[in-house]
């Protein structure tokens, strides 16, 4: 388990003599609970946070109104984590993702073991920890040349974008690296990152049996925020931009594709139809296969495993669907990999130099 969780281990460098990395890059994610125990933490974190759930109270009323929907949610969502083990797997995925950038920014094997190279990978999660302040505390401790924060949010809206940049901005210069950092651009518009969802799709959609598959639909999720026009108005382009650019790579007429909205649960108004509504909507039709494809999310967590393969599938079932498939999020698929490395490599003032000789850690 130690070259997967390293990651965690913010503080340490490879070796004590090894070269400073010429970059370190931060790869910005909401985080999720660790533990059983934390369940409940992360869930009032997450729907007090005024970029998430936009709202003028004060920091205690914010907080106060997410442990009351804590409680009303409580018996689902830890039934939820219960059927995944009592945590969320963003903590293990999202550090074999770093892992996989590192060595792909090193020049070396995915899965290779943490040695010295050209660059260093760190995690800065907004909900849990390591945070933007222990990621930009370890890259100054790196003595890195450049820092690059990179979001893992594929369909990232403004609001909660500009608050994850400041975060790392601001973490940066109280760990003097000033004029040392900067964002890499958008995930979701790098060709790289479609394609990797346009195999993941066809792989979800050979799975159909050939007598189901000419029939059928193809569902995106998107997670909602909550209500507001402004940000409806720019998740709908980005999305449908994403979605497009998925039935091009399928070859799916539109007819045969649709998309619901996933809530974020807490407070809040969110944004319709729902995801439940537009399975039931297609069952009634008389669809017989979907596959449900999920747009706001690049690992794995409570929101895929559980509520798109456990719930929404059940419920498909039960509406008169025979096949119900949903497409595996990218993890640390090597597309996805090899989009956020081009991104990191964009946005330094240098070009990276040729890989190093791989030092194995100790």
């Amino acid at each position: 388990m130690k070259t997967v969780t390293r990651h965690f281990d913010q503080g340490a460098a490879a070796r004590p003599d090894a070269p400073p990395p010429d970059v370190a890059v931060i790869l910005m994610h909401l985080g999720g609970p660790a533990s059983a125990a934390d369940v409940e933490r992360f869930h009032v974190d997450l729907w007090s946070d005024p970029a998430v759930v936009p709202s003028l109270a004060t920091r205690a009323r914010r907080r106060k109104r997410a442990e009351c929907a804590f409680r009303a949610a409580e018996e689902d969502l830890t039934g939820g984590y219960a059927r995944l083990g009592g945590r969320s797997p963003a903590v293990e995925l999202l550090s074999a993702l770093a892992r996989a950038l590192e060595n792909s920014l090193c020049g070396r094997p995915a899965l290779s073991a943490p040695a010295a190279g050209a660059a260093r990978v760190l995690l800065a999660l907004r909900h849990g920890s390591p945070g933007a302040a222990a990621a930009a505390r370890a890259a100054a401790a790196l003595q890195a040349r450049h820092v690059v924060g990179v979001s893992l949010y594929p369909l990232l809206d403004e609001k909660l974008a500009a608050a994850c940049a400041a975060e790392v901005e601001e973490a940066c210069r109280a760990a003097g690296l000033s004029g040392r950092c900067s964002l890499a651009g958008p995930l979701h518009e790098h060709p790289l990152f479609r394609g990797a969802l346009v195999e993941h799709a066809r792989r979800a959609f050979d799975l159909i049996p050939p007598d189901l598959r000419g029939g059928a639909h193809l569902i995106f999720s998107l997670l909602s925020p909550p209500s507001g026009r402004g940000r409806k108005k720019a998740l709908l382009a980005r999305a449908e931009d994403v979605a497009q650019a998925v039935l091009r790579g399928l070859g799916l007429e539109e007819e045969r594709a649709a998309a619901g909205f996933q809530n974020l649960g807490g407070p809040g108004r969110w944004l319709k139809p729902s995801l439940r509504e537009v399975v039931q909507e297609r069952a009634r039709e008389g669809v017989k296969a979907l596959v449900v494809a999920p747009l706001s999310f690049v690992v794995d967590g409570i929101e895929t495993l559980d509520e798109l393969d456990n719930q929404l599938g059940m419920e498909a079932a039960r509406a008169g669907v025979k096949q119900y498939r949903r497409v595996p999020a990218l993890n640390a698929d090597p597309g996805l990999v090899a989009a956020l490395a081009d991104l990191a490599r964009r946005a330094l003032p240098f070009e990276l130099p040729e890989a190093r000789p791989a030092e194995r850690a100790p």
